[in-house]
């Protein structure tokens, strides 16, 4: 096992100091350099921030969840509800370059219904927690803007030039028709000029003077050319509900975090169903090193209702409501159902598993006292 991978097992909110330990090791290690191991910290790093959903602030000032979902090249995430898209230090968790997001029209309404829905839950239930909806659609690309007409027709006006240019040099032409075809290249010219004097006409004129205003618009384009696209697709789009909360008390040795991931697809045949997954993280180090962890994994049915699953979200704002009320509604009982089982799981672990591992009391039920045992052999033998 690497040093990189330990990063993976890093307790909740112990991310830079497990990292400052495991690089001071390394350069202790002669096998292991340290710039080698920040190298391959990089992708441990972003597996970490992707599995364990930790939350940075967004350039705009909120906050915005890493996950895989979201991630949209290299060290750059969108934040769907921010419509941005920005670089995270993995290391340090800050947040920069940020750059405008098109989201996925299709998707939006439901988006912003379920988002509407799920943020007073999470405010109510975490200290420090958040809820992000992920539209799964097609990808997200740059934008480019399209090269105009007559700039196209330029470039293959050039590059054939400089396939004539090449074709004379390499075809080894003697010097009579080199001569021939110098006169034919002149002719051609001489026409172009002529045709050049015939576009001095009103109608040129026009012409030329919109050609600014298409310049104007073709700079317009360019400077559109860092705006991320969140592509837009009139077909079924999958959503991931990522659910994450963090309660760190360092000072009094734990931490935890709770994670849950909901995945719903309006195109899937009915009955509509919801995929639940759920991860609960604690971790206890006062004079050792305890972790619990427990995971749950579940469909759930959405049940009828007036909005139809495989219906179109965008289509009807009263389907969407609908639709995102019944999510959140599951949800939230799914998430309670999960605390519960939680909480029957530590008491039975108390009053069965700890018990169990204790010495059984003497036939007199009385603990014994092992500074005076020989006081016991002594009424022993007497007892004789």
């Amino acid at each position: 096992m690497s040093l990189a991978s330990l990063l993976l097992q890093t307790p909740p909110g112990q991310l830079s100091s497990v990292y400052a330990d495991l690089l001071s090791l390394s350069s202790l290690s002669s096998s292991h350099s340290s710039p080698s191991f920040e190298a391959a910290a990089q992708a441990a790093l972003r597996q970490h921030a992707e599995e364990q959903l930790l939350l940075v602030e967004a350039p705009a000032g909120d906050r915005a969840v890493v996950c895989k979902e979201t991630r949209v090249e290299g060290n750059r995430y969108r934040h769907v509800r921010g419509e941005t898209t920005f670089e995270v230090d993995l290391k340090s968790l800050k947040t920069s370059a940020p750059r405008p997001l098109r989201p996925n029209a299709w998707a939006e309404p439901l988006r912003k219904a379920l988002h509407a829905q799920l943020d007073a839950y999470a405010q109510d239930h975490f200290a420090d927690g958040a809820v992000v909806v992920v539209p799964l659609s097609l990808g997200i690309g740059r934008r480019r803007a399209a090269q105009p007409a007559q700039k196209k027709q330029k470039e293959k006006e050039k590059e054939a030039l400089v396939v004539v240019v090449e074709t004379t040099e390499e075809s080894g032409e003697t010097a009579d028709e080199q001569k021939e075809t110098q006169e034919e290249q002149t002719d051609a010219a001489e026409e172009m000029c002529e045709a050049e004097a015939k576009e001095d006409t009103p109608a040129a004129a026009a012409a030329a003077a919109a050609e600014p205003q298409a310049s104007e618009e073709e700079e317009e384009e360019e400077s559109q050319d860092d705006v991320d696209v969140d592509s837009e697709t009139q077909g079924a789009t999958r959503f991931v509900i990522h659910v994450v909360g963090n309660k760190y008390s360092l000072s009094n040795f734990w931490a935890g975090r709770w994670r849950a991931t909901y995945t719903f697809d309006p195109a899937a045949p009915a009955p509509a169903t919801l995929e639940a997954s759920h991860q609960l993280l604690v971790h206890y180090f006062e004079n050792g090193n305890v972790q619990l962890s427990v995971s749950s994994s579940r469909s759930l049915s959405l049940g009828t209702g007036n909005a139809s699953a495989s219906s179109s979200p965008a289509s009807d704002a009263e389907n969407v409501d609908a639709l995102a009320a019944r999510i959140a509604a599951a949800l939230q009982a799914e998430e309670a159902r999960f605390h519960a089982s939680v909480e029957r799981r530590v008491a039975e672990l108390g009053e069965k598993a700890f018990k169990a591992l204790r010495r059984n009391l003497p036939v007199s039920k009385q603990k014994i006292n092992w500074d005076k045992v020989s006081n016991y052999k002594l009424s022993g033998e007497l007892a004789k």
